[in-house]
């Protein structure tokens, strides 16, 4: 029996979990458009270091449309425990149990989330959920305690983490810069929302490597921000890690601020909130 439980133990800290979550689009050619740049930033991934994550992403995505079988949800379990899968238009309680599924197997979980609000609000996870940039933004203000009490019953889960920030009035360590209005518009949904992923798939990419993150450890989480409403979500074993109990990073509308500015030449404030 210790072989086995030693053999398990192995296998859950080689296991990495990769899980797409689509909330509200706003139109069908807009699907149609993520679909073709979604498989196309996935043939990045270098099926050598992760084959699982290559192999279930094939079984997801067929030329440029969910498999028919798997319009709401698919998730795979490799042969070393890893976890692949995607949720389309989720409720809330639906998301959790996922959560709960990768968390509880996975050593290191990556959360990849796409949905533009049809009031553009960009609302967090899921379009039932109203956590926005202003939400971080207000909870730093004299009279914050209103939407930290909006918010604890809105995700009663990290409720008490809420409450402790609240207390903690960390304006010192945080600096936000929205940079949502200084996207431009011109830019097509799908090309944005491939900009942005083919960033953290790609293996050469500056700081957002996924092969990095996915190696288990104990650093923050990281959530990343940016149009058109594309959130990366990376967290350890256990809900805990995943909302920043450890603390956290987080970049509103924003690449990573030190390939940003090279490449705009424009200063990237990020904001850094230790809990």
């Amino acid at each position: 029996m210790a072989t086995s439980a030693n053999e398990n133990n192995d296998r859950n800290t080689l296991s990495v979990g990769v899980l797409l979550i689509f909330g509200d689009i706003i139109s069908n050619q807009q699907r149609d458009e993520i679909f073709n740049y979604l498989n196309k930033a996935l043939k990045l991934i270098d099926s050598k270091q992760f084959h699982e994550i290559d192999n279930l992403f094939n079984n997801l995505i067929n030329i440029e449309e969910f498999q028919a079988e798997s319009q709401y949800r698919q998730i795979k379990i490799t042969d070393n425990g890893s976890i692949a899968g995607f949720l389309y238009l989720p409720n809330f309680h639906a998301v959790l149990n996922v959560l709960k599924d990768y968390f509880n197997s996975c050593s290191h979980v990556s959360i990849i989330f796409c949905g533009q609000q049809i009031d553009s609000n960009g609302s967090l996870i899921l379009a039932d959920s109203t956590f926005t940039s202003d939400h971080l933004n207000n909870l730093f203000e004299d009279d914050g305690k209103y939407l930290t009490e909006d918010l604890q019953i809105i995700l009663p889960f990290i409720s008490h983490q809420w409450t402790k920030l609240l207390k903690q009035k960390c304006i010192k360590s945080i600096h936000i810069d929205d940079l949502s209005k200084e996207i431009n518009n011109e830019n097509s949904f799908g090309n944005e929302f491939y900009q942005r992923l083919n960033q953290v798939l790609y293996k050469d990419s500056i700081d957002f490597d996924i092969y990095n993150k996915l190696i288990p450890r104990d650093s923050s989480g990281t959530i990343a921000f940016d149009e058109p409403n594309l959130y990366i979500l990376y967290g350890q074993q256990g809900e805990a890690s995943l909302f920043g109990i450890r603390g956290f990073v987080v970049l509103i509308n924003g690449e990573n601020s030190a390939t940003r500015a090279t490449i705009q030449h424009k200063t990237i404030k990020s904001c850094c909130l230790y809990l």
